[in-house]
């Protein structure tokens, strides 16, 4: 379902607030959408996908698709990127170490698709992210997926 402001305000606001350890990062995932004028869908987990290029009609599947070759950069919603890669450096990520909210923002994209994938902390890093990424951070990834198996 596509959200209007108003019912991303409410979905974001009500979302959040009902899990138990959640990060408010509400006003600025409001600012990051309005910012990059994003239309973004609600995948009903707290993830939320702005599909710009559809891609083939075959998507990668969270139970049977083993893996994913993508372009991808991943940034914090002020813009600041922590991870990038580029056409001539593609990554190949196995479905099942995959970070969970990109796992299921990438079942919105085949071959060939792009977008953007808002991954709330709980689906994402969480509190105890890698060396060098900040925790509890909400992220968006930029992807367009060049292949799956």
């Amino acid at each position: 379902m596509k959200f209007n402001l108003f019912l991303l305000v409410f979905y974001i606001t009500f979302g959040l607030s009902c899990t138990s350890n959640s990060v408010d990062n509400t006003d600025a995932i409001i600012e990051y959408i309005t910012s990059n004028k994003l239309v973004v869908t609600d995948t009903l987990s707290g993830v939320l996908v702005c599909v710009m290029k559809e891609g083939s009609i075959d998507k990668p599947k969270i139970d049977t698709t083993r893996s994913v070759t993508f372009i991808v950069q991943g940034q914090y919603l002020d813009g600041i990127i922590f991870d990038e890669n580029s056409s001539e450096t593609q990554t190949t990520v196995n479905m099942s170490v995959m970070l969970d909210g990109l796992r299921i923002g990438i079942t919105k994209f085949g071959r060939g698709g792009s977008g953007t994938i808002i991954v709330p902390p709980s689906l994402g890093f969480g509190g105890n992210p890698p060396r060098g990424v900040r925790p509890d951070a909400t992220l968006a990834f930029k992807v367009e997926v060049v292949d799956f198996q």
